[in-house]
């Protein structure tokens, strides 16, 4: 919890740190709702992170958090939506790894460039990857589980679209084991 009242305030800041770039009297900020994009849908983690500090932001700013998701292309929508929006502090987003870093590697043209056209203010939470499996499930070990998952049509995996980092990290799993490796750099939980 201490993390995320670190974020709100980092939050609160960086809307009134904003307006005094875009001409704005800092007096009057905020005059109207802010809107907080957010690139994966509504009950996912970056959507709920959004949701837990929004009483906090919105009683400290004296104005509404409107939470808007944008999903799709991995978050790359909202972000480029944020990065193309006048630098006023109305419009803030939340981007995970997949829309500030995997885009600029896995898409042609992302559109914006995060380095130069945003400005980052907080990191609002930090969500693991948890590998589970059914009790019933024949293999018991990490490496039952890439020899099963290197046979067609033996386990499923669900992640939150391609070019994610959850897409990147199961391929990366997929590779393993890799020479000279000894450890895989993925949580497993096997209940």
């Amino acid at each position: 919890m201490r993390s995320a009242s670190r974020a709100v305030i980092a939050i609160v800041l960086a809307c009134q740190w904003t307006t005094v770039g875009s001409g704005t009297a800092a007096g009057a900020y905020p005059e109207r709702a802010i809107r907080l994009v957010v690139g994966f849908p509504a009950g996912g983690s970056s959507d709920a992170s959004a949701r837990i500090v929004q009483p906090t932001v919105e009683k400290q700013l004296g104005q509404t958090l409107v939470i808007e998701n944008r999903p799709g292309a991995g978050g790359s929508i909202a972000i480029g939506m944020v990065a193309k929006a006048p630098p006023d502090g109305y419009l803030i987003g939340l981007g995970g790894a997949a829309g500030l870093g995997v885009s600029l590697g896995v898409q042609e043209n992302a559109g914006y460039d995060p380095r130069k056209d945003l400005a980052p203010v907080t990191g609002l939470a930090s969500v693991p990857f948890i590998l589970a499996a059914s009790n019933s499930l024949r293999g018991k070990t990490l490496r039952d589980i890439v020899a099963m998952a290197k046979q067609p049509n033996q386990l499923a995996i669900g992640h939150g679209g391609n070019g994610t980092l959850m897409h990147l990290t199961t391929e990366m799993f997929n590779r393993w084991p890799i020479p000279g490796l000894n450890w895989c750099p993925i949580a497993v939980w096997l209940r």
